[in-house]
């Protein structure tokens, strides 16, 4: 044999060696990169928060030295169909992971058969027979196709534990907003109850000073005018209760709002928790629906090795061991075993998965674009909740000296009437104006605590020196 043969024949003997190292170079697992992000250095509003230490949410909520909206939350959190349905969802994916894992172990299927014949136009007694068969099949993951779907069901189960934490955090929000909801309702109910009597007592006094030719008719006629328009508002004031009440047992899984905690007025000056929003670049590992974002990115990028993978051969190794016998007592004598081995072939069809791969980097391209979105998104939303939180402070101090100044112009106004210098209307003009300055107060101090709520939706919740943890997949979901 001379040189040239030999080379040549050298030359083929590493074709196939030099091609197995390119397909298993060409499935690796991709290291996941976090996409290129604009993290703005701080916040704009920055000078409006407050330093805080780390706390854990229920610590947090301790702060509002409120033990009615404590046992509320408690009780949200054991019923609220919401994180009801995020806990099942976590279970589903923790299922997922366990199949996915199946698939790496080899499989058995096991059959029993009988079945009997006989010729349609004779008498013969029936032939019966038996059959058993038990089968093993096991497929070489050579490139890893199996494994990447196990990183996918795994990342996918990660990412329903942060979005179970999400749904607390929104759940700790709503339910918050609602209860403060209802506390400044029935503060108002408790204003518009002493607007009513003053209306009341105004239409007597009117009354009395007609009779006595003190007051034209006109006068009567305008202050029970402006009863009527108090009872109005008294009974859309307890319309609206109503529905935040529903609303509230629908957080609790109630169908209506009939056995609901007593919840206090809202007081007019409510004490304020503060909540620190730390750095920007601090809000991926804060917030949970952020986390969960990017376990969703990895797992679509890992869909991309999958599709990598599916191009080359799959190799499957099956042993069947069985018997059959035309008597059922001699059905497991003389078994026979079987071996065999298959290979698929599905790079025949190299367009078709040149689409699917492409495709699928392109899912990834797109789940890449949605979460920088989500990202910038909630950069917005805890810069425009810091924004509001400034101008509330302000808002709320100037009408704190609006309130003064009403009420003393509503005192000037009664002792003027009284003694005959101005009109009833004067007089009604300076009370609804002071009522409207101490119902906009309110207003304000709600708005203050619904903006906390946002803040801590926005922010993840409290600092914390641990950032939140997705658990193991084989663990069990609490």
């Amino acid at each position: 044999m001379n040189t040239n043969t030999l080379r040549r024949l050298a030359h083929i003997w590493r074709m196939p060696a030099g091609m197995l190292a390119f397909c298993l170079i060409g499935c690796q697992a991709t290291d996941y990169q976090r996409p290129s992000l604009s993290i703005p250095a701080e916040w704009q509003h920055a000078r409006t928060i407050e330093p805080a230490g780390g706390a854990a949410p229920e610590d947090w909520w301790h702060g509002f030295a409120d033990p009615v909206l404590l046992d509320l939350l408690k009780q949200v959190r054991l019923r609220n169909p919401d994180l009801e349905t995020a806990l099942l969802n976590v279970r589903k994916a923790q299922l997922s992971v366990r199949l996915s894992e199946s698939d790496a172990r080899p499989s058995l299927t096991g059959t029993v058969g009988m079945n009997g014949s006989r010729t349609v136009d004779s008498a013969t007694q029936w032939q019966k027979s038996s059959s058993t068969s038990l089968s093993i099949n096991y497929e070489f993951d050579l490139w890893g196709r199996i494994a990447a779907h196990q990183r996918e069901a795994g990342e996918r189960f990660i990412a329903s534990r942060y979005d179970q934490q999400a749904a607390r955090l929104l759940s700790d929000s709503t339910t918050a907003s609602v209860y403060w909801d209802i506390a400044a309702l029935t503060a108002r109910l408790a204003l518009s109850d002493r607007r009513l009597a003053q209306a009341q007592q105004t239409v007597a006094l009117s009354k009395s000073r007609y009779q006595a030719g003190a007051i034209a008719k006109l006068e009567v006629l305008q202050s029970q005018r402006a009863l009527l328009s108090q009872e109005n508002s008294r009974r859309d004031l307890l319309g609206d209760l109503q529905q935040k009440r529903n609303a509230l047992a629908l957080l609790l899984n109630q169908p209506l709002a009939d056995s609901l905690p007593d919840i206090p007025a809202l007081s007019s000056t409510p004490f304020m928790q503060q909540i620190a929003a730390g750095l920007p670049s601090s809000l991926l590992e804060r917030r949970p629906d952020l986390m969960a974002a990017e376990a969703l990115l990895r797992a679509t990028l890992v869909q991309v090795d999958q599709s990598k993978a599916a191009f080359f051969p799959t190799f499957s190794l099956t042993g069947t061991m069985g018997t059959s016998s035309m008597s059922l007592g001699n059905l497991l004598q003389n078994p026979v075993l079987a071996l065999g081995g298959a290979v698929s072939m599905p790079f025949l069809n190299w367009q078709q998965h040149r689409v699917e791969r492409q495709s699928r980097e392109t899912d990834y391209e797109l789940a890449v674009a949605r979460f920088r979105k989500s990202l910038f998104t909630a950069y917005q939303e805890v810069d425009n909740a810091l924004g509001t939180r400034a101008r509330l402070l302000e808002n709320i101090e100037q009408q704190l000296s609006i309130l003064e100044l009403s009420q003393q112009d509503g005192a000037l106004s009664q002792r003027r009437y009284l003694a005959g210098e101005v009109a009833m209307q004067t007089w009604l003009n300076s009370i609804e104006t002071a009522n409207q300055a101490e119902e906009t107060l309110l207003h304000l101090r709600l708005a203050q605590l619904h903006n906390l709520a946002d803040l801590y939706k926005a922010l993840g919740g409290p600092p914390q020196a641990d950032k939140p943890q997705a658990d193991s997949p084989l663990e069990s979901p609490a």
